[in-house]
């Protein structure tokens, strides 16, 4: 049974597939990773959210001036949040990483169709290595967006 506090976060994301594995704040910047249930590209997505009045609302997410896996992919919404995936190429969330995560995966139909990992040397991920990648992005939003003195 999914708690109130993330059955809250899933429904600030109407448009974004996933379940949410993860969230919190980081130097302020509110952040969420969900898992993506597409079949053959298992993997979790990072996502962070912009502060109120931050002018790159106003820009796509190509021209948001920040670093981060695979660069942005998604955003900014109309709830302010940016994100990116790890889906690309060579990306490779393992079953025992996806299962750290809370991820219960169906890995039936691999094995019916003897299809292997995807890239077993390829860029390994993580619960631990998603939540670093999503709090580099929370500080590069920070950093850009200090907070006014009250």
């Amino acid at each position: 049974m999914m708690n109130d506090a993330l059955q809250r976060i899933e429904t600030d994301f109407p448009e974004v597939r996933g379940k949410v594995v993860a969230h919190g704040r980081h130097l302020g910047i509110r952040w969420v990773i969900t898992y993506n249930d597409i079949r053959g590209f298992e993997a979790c997505n990072g996502y962070c959210q912009l502060p109120e009045g931050s002018p790159w609302l106003r820009l796509h997410y190509d021209d948001i001036p920040v670093e981060v896996h695979g660069g942005l992919t998604y955003g900014p919404d109309e709830k302010r949040f940016v994100g990116f995936d790890t889906a690309h190429a060579w990306d490779e969330w393992s079953y025992e990483a996806l299962a750290e995560a809370g991820v219960e995966i169906d890995i039936t139909w691999r094995q019916q169709y003897g299809l292997p990992p995807r890239y077993k040397d390829g860029n390994q991920w993580n619960i631990q290595r998603m939540k670093d990648e999503v709090e580099r992005l929370a500080f590069q939003i920070a950093l850009e967006h200090p907070k006014s003195p009250s």
